[in-house]
């Protein structure tokens, strides 16, 4: 429409057009630019003077403070701001960014408010509300959120109503009618708001409905673009490079951040092996030279982290060198222990929460067995679903395996159901320092004991183990707190103790209660 409309002007009208465009633009600050779209998209402001101003916006672009862009119906959209906030929505939707101060030299929090108008969205917030929990904003029609070193998704209906979910960190949710405002902390929880502004009390959203708003608010490059990856990598990091004032280190981090991101929402994925996460480092020399310049050694993946979920804040920690804070067994003075952190390094205090409640659930399917030791081969797969809590060190749920082999002989399939099992030590390094298969207070929560089973076939048995670690994650600035899982399912054959094969799975658990 806009190209149109700049055709029947005429060439000069087209100049002047452009002109007045440049020199508006000049005048407003850039907030961010264009890393990802599949399609072009619609970007108009409105001058001071009161005319409004049109262009079409693709990968590399910059975006300008109060720009109102606009998706269509087969165009989706992601964001790269200067402070690493990743801002994406989807078809027919509409986002300004109306306030953004932001300065990386400065102690100063800055401040960053956007309104999503219509439509599906996600962001992943950057360094300003990590600074400070009034910093960010997020406007919806009839209610704003305030966010701090957050996860959020959402959508804006077309009859006014909106719905904002927590997938990690804080958010806090007023409006004309709750001026006191709802908070919500519980990953997967959300609020929603009537057209007249009233906010609903907390609530759990069903996984149908989440994913659903999750892959709305995704984009998905078209054919074309996917097969020049390399210049859509060099025209945003071209891009960034003019917008940001951050330092080399730190851009270098947040291109890559967004080419995997990128990458794996155009795949359709939602998590990232952290060996093929490594490989992607290990091509990248730049990024390879900014680590190592941290001192961080780069030179192959952490073995107790397997996979991430599709969340850049996970996968900026790991690119610059985060790891995990495990959680401990304490007594609770009553014969009775809990999960929480203790003797938490004084520099990460302020980041790793030192208190946790309820159950935490993980969860995974179809997980490949692999040869582990002296085994070659492995067949099979394996399931779980379990909960631990925080307030009793207590475990229930299942695990099944199905198809078992190992080095071409079968062992048959197993269901293992427990309920109420105290967490127990693993003889292994890293954990259970006494070498006694219990777990004692202030030991380590990193793969210890869940549950345990044996089965055979045709004489041939194996015992199988199923073990979690728990705890943070933290590069020292960002944290992920409390609801880590490294899930891993150990056979052993009784006869062979070394004929073994293993699954293991690194995830973000949910809160059950």
């Amino acid at each position: 429409m806009l190209v149109a409309m700049f055709r029947v002007l005429g060439v000069f009208a087209l100049i002047i057009s452009f002109y007045s465009a440049a020199y508006a633009q000049l005048q407003r600050p850039i907030s961010g630019v264009v890393a990802a779209t599949s399609g072009a998209i619609e970007v108009k402001y409105v001058a001071p003077d009161g005319n409004e101003i049109g262009r079409m916006a693709g990968i590399g672009d910059p975006i300008y403070l109060n720009d109102e862009i606009s998706t269509g119906p087969d165009t989706s959209l992601q964001v790269l701001l200067k402070d690493q906030t990743v801002f994406t929505i989807g078809p027919n939707a509409i986002l300004v960014f109306d306030e953004f101060i932001y300065d990386p030299s400065s102690d100063e929090a800055g401040s960053l408010s956007a309104s999503v108008k219509k439509g599906a969205f996600k962001f992943v917030s950057g360094k300003i509300s990590k600074k400070s929990s009034t910093a960010m904003k997020l406007k919806l029609p009839n209610a704003t959120a305030s966010i701090r070193g957050t996860t959020v998704a959402g959508r804006v209906r077309g009859d006014g109503e909106s719905d904002v979910i927590l997938l990690s960190g804080a958010i806090s949710v007023t409006s004309e009618s709750n001026p006191v405002g709802v908070d919500i902390f519980q990953p997967g929880w959300g609020a929603s708001i009537s057209a007249t502004g009233a906010v609903s009390d907390p609530f759990q959203l069903s996984s149908d409905i989440l994913d659903a708003i999750l892959s709305e608010a995704t984009v998905d490059a078209p054919a074309e673009e996917q097969e020049s990856t390399q210049e859509t990598a060099t025209s945003v990091a071209t891009a960034a490079a003019v917008i940001n004032d951050l330092s080399i280190e730190e851009q270098i981090i947040a291109d890559f951040t967004a080419d995997v991101t990128q990458t794996l929402a155009s795949n359709g994925e939602t998590e990232v092996a952290i060996g093929d996460l490594f490989s992607l480092i290990l091509a990248n020399s730049d990024l390879v030279a900014q680590l190592e310049a941290q001192g961080l050694d780069v030179s192959q993946a952490p073995t107790d982290i397997s996979y991430a979920y599709l969340d850049t804040t996970l996968v900026s920690m790991l690119a610059s060198g985060a790891s995990p804070e495990y959680m401990v067994l304490l007594s609770d003075g009553a014969g009775g222990h809990y999960l929480n952190h203790a003797d938490v390094d004084p520099d990460l205090s302020n980041l790793i929460s030192d208190s946790y409640s309820g159950s935490v659930r993980f969860s995974g399917s179809g997980l490949n067995f692999a040869p582990s030791a002296d085994a070659t081969t492995a067949g099979g797969t394996a399931s779980y679903d379990y909960t631990i809590s925080y307030d009793t060190a207590r475990a229930s749920g299942s695990f099944s395996i199905n198809s078992l082999s190992i080095d071409g002989i079968s062992y048959g399939s197993h269901t293992e159901t427990f309920s109420n099992v105290a967490l127990a030590g693993r003889p292994q390094a890293g954990y259970d320092g006494d070498m006694d298969n219990v777990l004692n207070t202030n030991q380590e929560i990193f793969e210890v004991g869940v549950a345990e089973a044996t089965f055979s076939q045709s004489g041939n048995e194996v015992s199988a183990q199923l073990n979690s670690s728990l705890g943070s994650i933290t590069n020292g600035t960002d944290v992920v707190n409390g609801i880590l899982g490294s899930t891993n399912i150990m056979i052993n054959d009784t006869s062979t103790p070394n004929k073994m094969a293993r699954v293991e799975k690194y995830e973000v658990g949910r809160r059950v209660d």
